[in-house]
């Protein structure tokens, strides 16, 4: 077994925050999510505020680290900018709203692998209902991820009535909260990243 940090502390950069969650983990296993957690890093860190801890994370391990030991993923991704910035020309994209998504927007667009950020979320869920449970989720219970967008409104209560966060509460880098429904025991989740900016809906199915 092995300590694992809950999200994963390459998210943060040095000094890490003293407040950081920490769960046991099987350290095989545990082990087997390294690449996709640095994976994980590339989605949350993108499009962050240059000033911002976010920002000087992807300056730091995103271009200075990741890109520069893996000059084939950074070309893999360059590549599907390209792609989607043609596909754009041809079928203009939109966002959860049915909005289009402005032109000057797309270039900026990431053609990242969803399963492997999934993947990494619902460690993270796992991880955080061991913490308030007590108790290890059996790999047989379901959790499913909801494309369902957050509105300000719902981002508000969650930054107020949250059950945890890693940080300080101004920049609110990790939040989240759950509910767990009587009817049918199903616990819902939604973690924040980025003060909301990136976010996740979940549903651990009981």
């Amino acid at each position: 077994m092995t300590r694992e940090h809950v999200p994963p502390k390459n998210l943060f950069s040095k000094p890490r925050p003293k407040n950081t969650i920490t769960a046991w983990t099987c350290k095989p296993c545990n082990a087997s999510y390294s690449q996709d957690e640095e994976y994980f890093r590339i989605y949350i860190a993108a499009g962050a505020s240059p000033d911002s801890d976010c920002g000087r994370l992807w300056k730091e391990k995103v271009e200075n680290s990741t890109f520069s030991r893996s000059p084939a993923l950074r070309q893999k991704l360059s590549d599907g900018m390209d792609v989607i910035q043609q596909y754009h020309k041809l079928n203009p994209l939109k966002d959860f709203d049915g909005k289009p998504i402005p032109d000057e927007l797309i270039p900026y667009a990431l053609p990242l692998e969803s399963d492997r950020i999934c993947r990494v979320i619902k460690k993270i869920i796992r991880c955080l209902y061991f913490k308030h449970f007590k108790f290890v989720l059996s790999p047989e219970i379901e959790i499913s991820i909801s494309t369902e967008p957050l509105t300000e409104v719902e981002v508000e209560k969650i930054v107020i009535e949250h059950k945890g966060f890693v940080g300080n509460k101004v920049d609110n880098l990790f939040i989240y909260w759950f509910d767990q429904q009587e009817k049918d025991g199903s616990i819902d989740w939604i973690l924040l990243f980025q003060g909301g900016f990136k976010y996740f809906r979940a549903t651990i199915k009981m």
